[in-house]
């Protein structure tokens, strides 16, 4: 039971932020662009380009900001959380685990590692346009398009943030109150 609770938790918290982050980065979109016929990527005078890796950075520090003492909290109301997390050890699998030996501190990946995760796949995102040969939207495409973008980036990013949150107070000092319930 513990364990569907936690695939339902990790479901539910990634479905809240991706709806909020891309009605909310959508009409920011808009209401940046809506007085322009054409945006570009990364010439004239509207582009996207660096809007969208400004948003990436910005919108994965104030994520975790917020997230990470948010999720710690609950993880600790709910035990049966974490319990189930600890079932599926695969659910638990997080984007730096191979990348680095060593585990981040919770602000160091709030001030550097959320925020540069977003700047990579922001700029993957702004290649893969470039490759596919994107390079201009009208104000209302690209705020469909960056209210998208924003919404799945705010997803993966959420469930990560929330496997670390239980990683880290599985492998840390919550251990051992776990094996004792």
């Amino acid at each position: 039971m513990s364990g569907a609770r936690w695939s339902v938790h990790l479901k539910r918290e990634a479905l809240i932020n991706a709806v909020t982050n891309a009605l909310a980065n959508g009409g920011i979109g808009w209401l940046l662009f809506k007085d322009e016929a054409v945006i570009n990527a990364w010439h004239g005078t509207s582009q996207f380009g660096v809007d969208l890796l400004a948003t990436a950075a910005i919108l994965s520090l104030i994520l975790a900001a917020i997230l990470q003492p948010l999720q710690r909290r609950a993880l600790l109301k709910n035990t049966d959380l974490l319990i189930g997390a600890r079932a599926d050890p695969k659910s638990l699998i997080t984007w730096d685990r191979n990348l680095f030996p060593f585990p981040f501190p919770p602000w160091l990946k709030t001030i550097a590692y959320y925020p540069l995760a977003g700047l990579l796949a922001a700029a993957l995102t702004l290649g893969v346009l470039s490759a596919f040969g994107l390079e201009s939207f009208s104000a209302l495409e690209y705020s469909l398009f960056k209210g998208a973008w924003t919404g799945v980036w705010a997803a993966l990013l959420t469930r990560q943030i929330i496997k670390g949150c239980a990683v880290g107070m599985i492998n840390g000092q919550r251990a051992e109150e776990l094996d004792r319930s």
